[in-house]
């Protein structure tokens, strides 16, 4: 494969695995709220970014381990998605 395909490949794996934590950390403090609200509440009560720190840990110890199995091209993009979502969270701290 060449570099581009394996780049997006971490990129794409770094998106589920993001997701799939944002969606068990709903589901283990679910209060009877859709996940809509979940977020929205989160975010009224300025505790979004510590959802989005706490969801982004899987993400590191994947990329950690991406780059002991030296797999440096899905690790790049595992880095990669970990710097989107960082930017997100300074747009939310600081602009929003």
């Amino acid at each position: 494969m060449n570099r581009q395909q394996e780049i997006m490949r971490g990129m794409l794996l770094a998106v589920s695995i993001y997701m799939i934590s944002l969606i068990i950390y709903y589901f283990r403090n679910e209060m009877g709220e859709s996940i809509f609200e979940f977020f929205a509440n989160r975010y009224v009560l300025k505790s979004l970014l510590l959802v989005l720190g706490i969801a982004s840990i899987p993400n590191v110890i994947l990329f950690v381990w991406f780059v002991n199995k030296n797999w440096l091209m899905r690790a790049r993009g595992i880095l990669t998605m970990l710097l989107v979502v960082l930017m997100f969270m300074l747009l939310l701290k600081f602009v929003v």
